[in-house]
């Protein structure tokens, strides 16, 4: 389970429920991986910020599902993707989830 999924579990933002069991071991991981976390945050994910403009804090991703790999990566870096839904050709953001029912993978 990564930093990520984790997180996603502890906070309710998962499509599949989680049982009180899971969510203790969601708990141990972020609780193992937190030191890790906050040094990426400083050396890696802080350049990844700064690279895109330094203050994107949302983006949008139309015409298509998001890979999950992507959607980690994106939420590891602190940017917050929501994930539009039409035609690709002509409206591929015409729908999506707002900040409350963003729920990655979905």
């Amino acid at each position: 389970e990564s930093f990520a999924e984790a997180r996603r579990h502890v906070q309710g933002r998962n499509q599949e429920p989680v049982d009180f069991s899971q969510k203790i071991v969601s708990l141990a991981t972020l609780a193992a991986l937190k030191p890790v976390y906050d040094i990426a945050q400083i050396i890696v994910w802080g350049n990844v910020r700064g690279g895109i403009g330094g203050r994107v804090e949302a983006a949008v991703v139309g015409g298509g599902s998001l890979p999950m790999y992507l959607e980690n990566f994106y939420d590891m870096a602190g940017i917050t993707v929501f994930v539009g839904y039409g035609f690709t050709e002509k409206s591929p953001g015409i729908s999506n989830k707002g900040p409350p029912h963003n729920v990655p993978g979905s």
